[in-house]
């Protein structure tokens, strides 16, 4: 088990690239099994920008497996701390994106995608309308995961995954997703 003044020495102020990134977040897979609790914190973390490690992944497309890591990572972390996995998924940075944006526009792998939803369906388990408040998060011009899946995603397997979310969903949150379908971006566009 790993003392705290390690824990100390891992901040998010001193990831400046991707690779900085990757290697920070490997680190913490490593402590996940016996410290869950101090990994979520450390996950939390936000630099000036509000950029946690996870959105500095996200935005590797050239990377589809760190990405992957990454969620299997927050997977994980369901069982004990789902409530924190969830805050973690809905923190926006200032530009307003949250992991899952920069996830539905930067990668091109459609299995990454689907990785993503598939930890959304597993929280929506528990947390429906916690999802659903996730879902209709939107960036500065307004778009939210669906309108950026929607425009980004040309993989009919995400946008089925996509739609088999809300489909689950409508069944005991139906006036939520409604709302979610009927948002607009600043273009006026809906999903």
């Amino acid at each position: 088990m790993f003392s705290r003044p390690f824990f100390k020495n891992l901040r998010i102020s001193q990831v400046k690239t991707i690779p900085e990134a990757k290697a920070y977040a490997k680190r913490l897979y490593e402590l996940m099994p016996t410290n869950s609790g101090e990994v979520t914190k450390l996950l939390q973390q936000q630099n000036q920008q509000g950029w946690t490690i996870g959105d500095f992944i996200a935005c590797d497309s050239t990377d589809p497996e760190a990405v992957k890591t990454y969620l299997e990572l927050l997977n994980q972390l369901i069982t004990p701390r789902s409530a924190e996995v969830i805050k973690l998924l809905q923190q926006q940075n200032q530009a307003g994106s949250t992991i899952g944006h920069l996830i539905a526009q930067n990668q091109t792998d459609p299995g990454v995608v689907k990785t993503y939803l598939a930890l959304l369906d597993q929280l929506s388990t528990d947390n429906p309308a916690e999802v659903i408040k996730l879902l209709q998060q939107q960036i500065q011009a307004g778009w939210t995961i669906g309108h950026i899946i929607a425009r980004y995603q040309t993989d009919p397997g995400v946008i089925k995954t996509y739609l088999e979310l809300l489909n689950k969903l409508v069944s005991t949150h139906s006036a939520e997703v409604i709302k979610l379908l009927q948002q607009q971006n600043q273009a006026g566009w809906t999903i």
